[in-house]
């Protein structure tokens, strides 16, 4: 009987946790950003910022002009933005979440609590190297005046730092 209650009570807990992900299953999540050139703001869409061949929905007519040097730099930020803000954060709570029920379950298993408690010690430090890096690169940048600091309260949807350089619009 022990092994049942268990049983429903983990199904119960799994029902909790990825139910309320179904109302984000309909959506999708593309790359993209905006910057700016001769004043005006370029949209576009992935992590190329140009070089197309023709605009997608959303994205600027300038996405066709062919790619300059700054490109690079603004392609290397969207990367960046995209691993550091999409994708490591669920990584990490994901091992948090293993690493919590590897502790739970090895009660009886003190290799397995140990083994747990490692890989949690490990998520820390990695996360820690990940955004250390990522806040060095941003001093560095603003140091040498070809980056600032965006506001904080931005940070998650514009990305931690912004990169200057000219890039010239053809038309």
């Amino acid at each position: 009987m022990k092994k049942g209650i268990k049983i429903l009570i983990l199904l119960l807990l799994l029902a909790v946790l990825f139910f309320p992900l179904i109302s984000f299953a309909g959506g999708s999540y593309t790359a993209g950003g905006s910057y700016t050139a001769d004043g005006t703001t370029v949209n576009y869409k992935g992590f190329v910022p140009c070089g197309k061949s023709k605009p997608v929905e959303g994205e600027s007519k300038y996405v066709t002009m062919s790619c300059q040097f700054g490109h690079i730099f603004i392609m290397f930020k969207g990367i960046i933005d995209f691993v550091l803000i999409d994708l490591v954060p669920p990584i990490a709570v994901l091992m948090i979440i293993i690493c919590g029920i590897m502790i739970y379950g090895g009660g009886a298993n003190p290799g397995l609590v140990a083994k747990a408690r490692a890989t949690l010690f490990n998520v820390m430090i990695g996360l820690f190297i990940i955004y250390g890096a990522y806040f060095l690169v941003g001093v560095v940048l603003n140091i040498t005046g070809a980056g600032g600091w965006e506001p904080f309260k931005n940070w998650a949807s514009q990305g931690a730092f912004t990169i200057h350089f000219n890039i010239k619009l053809p038309y």
